[in-house]
This record gives structure tokens, C-alpha cells and sequence, in this order.
């Protein structure tokens, strides 16, 4: 049977709610999803998967209460536990590991392709590589990288980029996306796919696109996938969820 780790920020918690809808008896997929506020606590050190003890949360400048972090910190530890008993996770037990997230898709890179006509090959492959290496998404690549060794297959997976809905939408986004609405409408996701390939390739990690079938055009995902929160633009409903997880199984399996 074959092992797979899902292992991301909050869009992992969408596929944690339809697993049970796609089964494969061939493999195992264990999914281990944190919010971003606590990514610092998660420890890859010694080939292993575990939270380093913290007993002193302090709120943070996006209004994280040191409160919601401790919460936080002991639900992922509690999904790390309930994978394995010790609260520990050897890494290199998994045939695969897919990293799903991490502000891969930065409004940097979306203001790149509207002036990409103007730059060089070579120059729009360094600066892709230079907009990667910002990204927390990057960190977890080289940290899993290192951790679980040359023998498990490392894959990455960008999060949905915005639904369609949030273009003609008045009222308040969640402060986590609302950035990403001053993303240029004519910017193409799909125009620099390859350099991002060759960029996440140096890193020793492949390139997992996310379904076409979720995408209603080049900047947006269809709205049939939006998440039931009015103010979420950027997370899938259950449908949308149920189309990535399947086909991660489909291409890691």
C-alpha cells in the first residue's frame, strides 16, 4: 500500500472534510493542516515531523489572539498524534508527499505576467525563482526536502487562485485575502507555468496544477467552487475539494 502526506495551511482542512468521499484501497493519505500563524512551531529537524513546545504565545499584528495560537498549536499537534501515537512523524515513511499552500500564489506573481512580454527567457526564470524563494511554501519544500530524504517524491501544489465572484463583490473580504483583489485582471495564471516548473524542479520538488475543470477563466476559479463563507474568496467548497483531492490521488497513486 502506498503512503501519501498531504501536509499545508488551511486548504488541507477542505480535503480533511471530504476524504471519506474519496476512497482508494490501494493508499494511504494522511492530511496534517495548520494555520499559518503557528507554521514557525512545526519542527523537520532529525528526518522527523513534530510541534516544538511553546509556552509562550504572544498575539500577533494580524489580531491572532496568543489565545487562537495556543488553540491552534494543540489541534496540530493532535492531528500529528492521532497519525502517529509518539506526536512524532518519520518522514520518510511516505512513497509521497504533497505540500499544499503556503502562499505559493503571491500578488507578486500576479503582476509579473502583465509585463512579462518585456523581460527575457532567462531573466523571467530568475524572477520567478526569486518570487518562490519568498514564499513559505519554499520553506516547507526545502525543510520536508531535507527531512524525508532523496527516496520520497515531493510535489507542490499552489492554493486556488480567486473565485470569479470576488471581482463584482461590495463588502468586506477576509483580512487574510482581501489583498488579492488588486490582482490585475488581465494578468494569466497559466501564461508562466512552465518557468514555475523549472523553478520548483531546481528546488527538487514537481509541479502539482490544480483540476482545469475548477477554473473559470486565466485569473479565476469558477464560482460553482466558492466556499459557503460570503467573505471567503479564495478557499474551495466541499465540491471543489473533492475535484483536488481525487486528483491527487490520481496522479501520486
Amino acid at each position: 500500500m502506498k503512503k501519501i502526506l498531504i501536509l499545508g495551511d488551511s486548504h488541507v482542512g477542505s480535503l480533511k472534510i471530504v476524504q471519506n468521499q474519496v476512497q482508494s484501497n490501494d493508499t494511504q493519505c494522511d492530511m496534517i493542516g495548520f494555520p499559518l500563524p503557528i507554521a514557525a512551531l512545526l519542527d523537520f529537524s532529525n528526518g522527523r515531523l513534530e510541534m516544538n513546545e511553546q509556552s509562550d504565545f504572544k498575539a500577533t499584528s494580524h489580531g491572532h489572539t496568543s489565545d487562537d495560537l495556543q488553540r491552534w498549536s494543540a489541534q496540530t499537534n493532535a492531528v500529528i498524534t492521532s497519525i502517529n501515537k509518539s506526536g512524532s512523524i518519520d518522514l520518510s515513511s511516505y512513497d509521497s508527499i504533497v505540500i499544499y499552500g503556503g502562499h505559493f500564489i503571491y500578488r507578486q506573481w500576479w503582476k509579473f505576467p502583465t509585463v512579462a512580454d518585456a523581460y527575457s527567457s532567462s531573466l523571467k526564470q530568475e524572477i520567478v525563482k526569486e518570487l518562490l524563494s519568498n514564499t513559505l511554501h519554499l520553506d516547507w519544500v526545502d525543510k520536508v526536502k531535507e527531512a524525508a530524504g532523496n527516496n520520497v517524491s515531493l510535489y507542490s501544489m499552489p492554493e486556488p487562485i480567486l473565485n470569479e465572484l470576488v471581482w463584482g463583490y461590495k463588502g468586506e473580504i477576509a483580512q487574510d485575502t482581501g489583498y488579492l483583489k488588486y490582482i490585475p485582471k488581465n494578468a494569466n495564471y497559466f501564461d508562466n507555468i512552465a518557468l514555475l516548473e523549472q523553478a520548483l524542479y531546481e528546488r527538487g520538488s514537481a509541479f502539482l496544477p490544480l483540476p482545469e475543470r475548477l477554473y473559470k477563466n486565466n485569473n479565476s476559479i469558477s464560482a460553482k467552487y466558492k466556499s459557503t463563507d460570503a467573505k471567503d474568496f479564495i478557499h474551495l467548497n466541499s465540491e471543489g475539494a473533492q475535484l483536488v483531492l481525487e486528483n491527487i490521488l490520481a496522479v501520486v497513486s
